[in-house]
């Protein structure tokens, strides 16, 4: 067949035929023109985020831990934030970002209105490192609001967003939720599901398992139903974050201009990024305010919450929106929570406040802490206020009534005081007087309770003590602060103690009440003494003996004669005390006060054991130990142990010893009263020391000095320092015990604690006789025979001879092994018959070496006839 002749077009045929003014088309008299089909383009990704804060600072621990890069989620935080525990779930372990394995999760963003929580899931859901090819989605469900988002309309909002048409979304919410997982269900998306109400909000929008995807869910609540989530709970930023944020936001040339005043911002805000985000853009908008001018507006408590307000942006807004969806309990809860003294509390003071029960007060704080309006403390339900939410409370509480506010308090008041005496009597194994029987603190109950309550709420009665000192009567106070002072002594709360002690004494002077004071002062002295400060404690001691011989007051001349007593055996002039005390057991006696006779006794049992008659001593010991035991006094019957036990060491029956420390340190430690468990543990070592146990007792006296140097007890710490190194020295480690000793030494002379100082340099010169030191230790030997000198302690000179005699006899150097065994020999006060043996042993051996042999028979002679 003869085929048509071909026909060029171009020009304007060209493009009516196939698009292109250049190329040239064929033609044919019958003809089909095909189109040729457009090239896919990929679906638009869908991804409705909000803009990421273009500011963001801190939180990089968080970061981490949802991107899988840190190694451990289940710290606590980092200095900016603190996250909550990560658990071990299916997508718990560390991975490279926040795809396959970093994600697949639900995190929850939780903390307390203000704190960030949006402006973290921003950041991350922005984050480069995600891998989320099906898209990135973000809702709002304003669960704040008075009518929180559906679940079904949030699902039908994400159903359009990922090219569902709208004419496909079923109407019935059973339906939509099955095309709404069907939908997600493959995807590795990331959503954002800012603002939760509550778990049953949020459940239904969870994508199916398995698929990579992430879930970031934040909510003022903590979310505690919603299962399989990893938390984090947001804190606010530390001072340095705080800074940071500031300089990013305001300049860093602006906020360093005045350091001190940016730092006082960041004070006053308490670290809450959204009161500092506010002051920054107070800053940013105002070029003309100085950092110094916004200080003083947030310097006064009553204008603060005023002051930091920018815009729409307001703290008291913000803490508004999760107050008023409080139930009524835990309004009323949150607005009394102003008036704790203390920076925490628990279910006790609150169901005073409120005048609940304890389990309904425990379960208001618990919804308040859902809520994240409290944060929870150190310790079994215990919670805290941030200082802004404070202020906020503060505003609220004017809804009470000023009545019911004063009433309010006055319950506070009374259920600290009942507290105390509750839990000073069970300490003392005192009977409870009807006063504290009836109503009030019934959750003390037993001495155990009553150590529990002072680690929990001491401080806060502390805190109340000083609120009560303007309003309250005086003697209300003395009275307080005297069975505080009690309470604080017994179990090792030393800085309480003193508080107590300051606040009583300046509410009897007030009054000018000298009995009260007197009682004070005592116990003034007694926090002296345990503090080894002697002469600070003699002098008042002997300033409250003087008014009592004065006022003719026989009690307070019975308890002032008994501590006088004391601090002259503390030191070192046992022979002192011993009438003082003659004359306090008799008045005590006449009195009928059979606890302080009792002490008394147990005291004359110190001054025998002092002049080395340990038989009468450990008489005296055993039956203040019975009486202790008797009335339930604990810390009475640890001190008699000990005291008993460190005797019978030292009058040689060192098995009997142990058992009683043993239990001394039981006591001790169920009072919590580490000052204390830091002595028996230094005693104890001691006696296995003397069984050959030296490595043990190397542990325990670390352990001691660990344990003193967490009180900051100096001198406890120096003292176990000291010990272990005598320990160390005589396992031949004397270039371990040195550095121990050393600091031990300078520790005691910085403090003036001549007393120990003298053990330690006895100690330290021991080391350096190890250390083939001869000379320095000659110098450190000599200087502690002038601190025994000073003072006149006899019995100390004769231990520090016979130790130096033992060191030059190890040094082979037999005429200062015999000067010193003689030295030891010329006292009369001496530690032990033991120690006289081995004096007499070591003299007639340096005799001997010495070429005395007439010296050596007499030593040889003496110790012949010397009883075991």
């Amino acid at each position: 067949m003869k085929r048509a002749p071909t026909v060029r077009a171009d020009g304007a045929s060209s493009v009516a035929v196939g698009g292109d003014a250049h190329g040239p088309i064929l033609t044919n008299p019958v003809f089909n023109v095909f189109a040729a089909p457009e090239p896919e383009r990929p679906p638009a990704l869908p991804r409705t985020l909000p803009p990421q804060p273009a500011d963001f600072t801190g939180r990089e621990e968080e970061i981490d831990r949802v991107l899988g890069r840190a190694g451990d989620r289940s710290g606590s935080g980092s200095g900016d934030c603190s996250g909550g525990d990560s658990g071990d779930r299916p997508g718990g372990a560390a991975g490279d970002g926040l795809g396959p394995v970093g994600a697949d999760r639900v995190v929850v963003i939780t903390g307390k209105p203000g704190v960030g929580k949006t402006a973290l899931a921003l950041h991350l859901a922005h984050h480069p490192a995600g891998d989320f090819p099906d898209g990135r989605l973000y809702a709002d469900l304003r669960g704040m609001a008075d009518r929180p988002s559906a679940p079904e309309d949030v699902m039908a909002r994400f159903l359009l967003a990922l090219g569902i048409p709208q004419a496909e979304l079923p109407g019935d919410p059973d339906r939509l939720l099955d095309a709404y997982r069907l939908a997600l269900a493959g995807r590795r998306l990331l959503l954002v599901l800012d603002n939760a109400a509550e778990e049953q909000q949020v459940r239904p929008l969870l994508p199916p398992r398995g698929d990579g995807a992430l879930v970031l869910v934040t909510s003022r609540s903590r979310l505690a139903g919603l299962e399989g989530a990893d938390r984090l709970d947001l804190d606010t930023f530390s001072p340095g974050t705080a800074l940071r944020f500031l300089r990013q936001v305001c300049g860093a040339e602006r906020i360093d201009r005045d350091p001190l005043a940016a730092e006082a911002v960041v004070g006053y805000c308490g670290g809450l990024p959204l009161a500092l985000r506010i002051t920054a853009n107070r800053l940013v908008t105002n070029p003309r305010l100085s950092t110094a001018a916004l200080v003083r507006e947030l310097r006064d408590e009553h204008d603060r919450l005023e002051a930091l307000e920018a815009g729409d942006l307001t703290v008291r807004a913000a803490f508004g929106l999760s107050y008023r969806r409080l139930n009524k309990a835990a309004r009323s809860t949150f607005r009394q929570l102003s008036q704790v003294p203390g920076e925490d509390f628990g279910p006790g003071v609150c169901a005073a406040l409120t005048g609940f029960g304890l389990r309904e007060a425990a379960k208001a704080l618990r919804k308040l802490a859902e809520a994240n309006l409290i944060e929870p403390a150190p310790g079994d339900e215990r919670y805290r206020l941030h200082d802004l939410l404070r202020l906020y409370s503060k505003e609220q509480l004017a809804e009470e009534g000023a009545e019911s506010v004063t009433a309010a308090a006055r319950r506070m008041y009374q259920w600290y005081f009942r507290s105390t005496g509750r839990a000073q009597y069970h300490l003392y194994g005192l009977p409870m007087p009807q006063t504290l029987q009836e109503g009030g603190a019934p959750e003390i109950a037993s001495s155990e309770d009553a150590v529990r309550w002072a680690e929990a709420d001491l401080s806060g009665a502390i805190a109340a003590l000083r609120q009560l000192l303007p309003p309250a009567a005086p003697d209300v106070v003395v009275s307080f602060a005297s069975a505080l002072a009690d309470v604080c002594e017994v179990t090792g709360h030393w800085r309480e103690w003193d508080e107590a002690l300051t606040v009583g004494l300046e509410a009897a002077r007030q009054v000018e009440h000298q009995d009260f004071e007197a009682v004070l002062l005592l116990q003034r002295a007694e926090l002296a003494r345990a503090r080894r400060q002697f002469q600070e404690a003699m002098e008042i001691a002997q300033e409250v003996s003087a008014l009592a011989e004065t006022k003719g007051n026989a009690l307070l001349l019975a308890n002032s004669d008994n501590l006088v007593a004391l601090l002259y055996m503390s030191l070192g002039t046992p022979a002192q005390a011993r009438p003082l005390l003659e004359r306090s057991l008799r008045l005590s006696q006449e009195l009928g006060d059979h606890r302080l006779a009792s002490k008394v006794l147990f005291n004359l049992g110190t001054v025998h054991r002092a002049q080395g008659d340990f038989e009468t001593a450990i008489g005296y010991f055993r039956r203040d130990l019975r009486f202790c035991e008797e009335v339930q006094d604990a810390p009475g019957t640890a001190e008699a142990l000990n005291t008993l036990a460190t005797t019978l060491v030292e009058a040689g029956d060192r098995a009997a010893a142990e058992p009683y420390q043993r239990r001394a340190l039981d006591i001790f430690r169920q009072l919590g009263n580490g000052y204390k468990e830091s002595m028996v543990l230094n005693d104890l070592a001691v006696t296995i020391r003397h069984q050959g146990r030296s490595e043990e007792a190397l542990g325990m006296l670390l352990a001691g000095a660990v344990l003193c140097a967490g009180l900051g007890y100096r001198s406890g710490e120096a003292l176990a320092k000291s010990n272990a190194a005598s320990i160390l020295s005589s396992l031949g480690r004397n270039e371990e015990a040195l550095p121990l000793v050393d600091e031990a030494v300078a520790v005691l002379a910085e403090a003036g604690d001549d007393q120990w100082l003298v053990q330690g340099l006895g100690i330290h010169t021991m080391v350096l006789f190890g250390l083939g030191e001869d000379e320095e230790a000659g110098r450190s030997a000599r200087r502690a025979l002038e601190v025994l000198d000073r003072h006149g302690w006899h019995r100390g000179r004769a231990e520090l001879h016979f130790s130096l005699a033992i060191g030059y006899q190890a040094a082979g150097r037999p005429r200062e092994t015999l000067d010193h065994a003689e030295a030891f020999l010329s006292l009369r006060e001496r530690p032990s018959e033991l120690h006289r043996t081995s004096a007499l042993a070591m003299a007639g051996r340096a005799a001997a070496e010495l070429g005395d042999e007439a010296g050596a028979r007499r030593y040889e002679e003496l110790l012949s006839t010397t009883g075991p």
